[in-house]
Protein backbone atom coordinates (compact mmCIF):
# COMPACT_ATOMS: atom_id res chain seq x y z
CA UNK A 1 0.00 0.00 0.00
CA UNK A 2 1.39 3.41 -0.85
CA UNK A 3 1.34 6.08 1.47
CA UNK A 4 0.74 10.12 0.28
CA UNK A 5 2.52 12.31 2.25
CA UNK A 6 2.22 16.01 2.04
CA UNK A 7 4.80 18.81 3.90
CA UNK A 8 3.84 22.35 4.10
CA UNK A 9 5.97 24.89 4.55
CA UNK A 10 5.66 29.14 5.08
CA UNK A 11 2.02 28.59 5.30
CA UNK A 12 -0.07 30.16 7.58
CA UNK A 13 -2.71 28.63 9.91
CA UNK A 14 -5.60 29.99 8.39
CA UNK A 15 -4.33 29.80 4.70
CA UNK A 16 -3.82 25.75 5.28
CA UNK A 17 -7.60 25.54 6.22
CA UNK A 18 -8.65 27.94 3.44
CA UNK A 19 -7.03 25.16 1.26
CA UNK A 20 -8.17 22.54 2.63
CA UNK A 21 -11.38 23.30 2.08
CA UNK A 22 -11.07 24.85 -0.85
CA UNK A 23 -10.09 20.77 -2.05
CA UNK A 24 -12.36 19.53 0.17
CA UNK A 25 -15.26 21.49 -1.82
CA UNK A 26 -13.73 20.38 -5.50
CA UNK A 27 -13.99 16.89 -4.24
CA UNK A 28 -16.99 16.61 -2.92
CA UNK A 29 -18.77 18.78 -5.53
CA UNK A 30 -19.72 22.15 -3.77
CA UNK A 31 -18.73 25.48 -5.39
CA UNK A 32 -18.21 27.27 -2.39
CA UNK A 33 -17.54 26.98 1.56
CA UNK A 34 -17.67 29.81 3.88
CA UNK A 35 -15.50 29.04 6.54
CA UNK A 36 -15.73 31.04 10.05
CA UNK A 37 -13.68 34.72 10.18
CA UNK A 38 -10.92 34.09 12.28
CA UNK A 39 -10.70 36.38 15.19
CA UNK A 40 -7.67 38.55 16.25
CA UNK A 41 -6.44 39.43 20.08
CA UNK A 42 -6.20 42.55 20.83
CA UNK A 43 -2.77 42.51 20.35
CA UNK A 44 -2.55 41.37 16.86
CA UNK A 45 -5.75 43.96 15.81
CA UNK A 46 -3.12 46.71 17.20
CA UNK A 47 -0.19 44.61 14.74
CA UNK A 48 -2.54 44.46 11.75
CA UNK A 49 -3.58 48.44 12.30
CA UNK A 50 0.25 49.66 13.41
CA UNK A 51 -1.37 51.27 16.23
CA UNK A 52 -0.57 51.11 20.53
CA UNK A 53 -2.56 48.83 22.56
CA UNK A 54 -3.82 51.82 24.38
CA UNK A 55 -4.81 53.75 20.81
CA UNK A 56 -6.69 50.15 20.27
CA UNK A 57 -8.79 50.88 23.78
CA UNK A 58 -9.29 54.94 22.75
CA UNK A 59 -10.53 53.94 19.58
CA UNK A 60 -13.15 51.11 20.91
CA UNK A 61 -14.15 52.84 24.02
CA UNK A 62 -15.38 55.88 21.25
CA UNK A 63 -16.86 53.57 19.41
CA UNK A 64 -14.56 53.73 16.14
CA UNK A 65 -13.80 50.14 15.99
CA UNK A 66 -16.23 47.21 16.95
CA UNK A 67 -14.51 44.40 18.99
CA UNK A 68 -16.62 41.26 20.73
CA UNK A 69 -16.06 39.98 23.96
CA UNK A 70 -15.41 35.93 24.53
CA UNK A 71 -14.90 34.29 28.16
CA UNK A 72 -14.12 37.87 29.53
CA UNK A 73 -11.79 38.48 26.23
CA UNK A 74 -11.82 41.41 23.61
CA UNK A 75 -11.46 40.21 19.86
CA UNK A 76 -11.79 41.60 16.52
CA UNK A 77 -12.70 40.48 12.90
CA UNK A 78 -10.15 41.37 10.29
CA UNK A 79 -12.76 42.53 7.72
CA UNK A 80 -14.74 44.62 10.72
CA UNK A 81 -11.36 46.63 11.40
CA UNK A 82 -10.91 47.43 7.93
CA UNK A 83 -14.56 48.08 7.12
CA UNK A 84 -14.22 50.41 10.57
CA UNK A 85 -11.21 52.27 9.76
CA UNK A 86 -12.64 53.25 6.36
CA UNK A 87 -16.09 54.44 6.76
CA UNK A 88 -14.99 56.02 10.49
CA UNK A 89 -11.44 56.76 10.78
Amino acid sequence: MESNKTQVFDVQPDELVKRIAEEVALKVGVSTVELPESLLSRKQAAEFLDISLVTLHTWVKNDILRSHKVANKVYFKRSELLEDITTKG
